[in-house]
């Protein structure tokens, strides 16, 4: 016996720093969201996920339920053009420049 008394089947996967998903020997894990993420009511999101700062989700036909971390580039707003416009992006990945000083943004914190 496992000790779970076959309530849960298995164990769950995450990502590793590789983005690979991987078991991670544990039937609950929780997940992480970012920074100024925006996610819409009547969402579902599997355990072990994580979704990038600055990410906006709304729950639509397409896609209501999160069964993978879900990136900035992925994020709904990009799908409607007036959320596009009032969006900016506040938390910029550690390697991404900032064009106009030429530096990392996160510097200048």
């Amino acid at each position: 016996s496992d000790g779970r008394g076959g309530v849960v089947p298995r164990t769950i996967k995450a990502s590793n720093i590789h983005g690979e998903l991987e078991d991670v020997g544990q039937v609950v894990l929780g997940g992480a969201v970012g920074h100024n993420c925006r996610i819409g009511s009547g969402m579902i999101i599997f355990p072990g996920r994580m979704i990038e700062s600055d990410v906006t989700l709304f729950a639509s036909a397409q896609r209501r339920v999160i069964t993978r971390d879900v990136r900035y580039e992925e994020s709904d707003h990009f799908m409607s053009k007036v959320a596009e416009k009032l969006v900016q992006r506040q938390y910029p990945r550690q390697d991404e420049r900032d064009e106009r000083t030429d530096q990392h943004t996160w510097e200048r914190w």
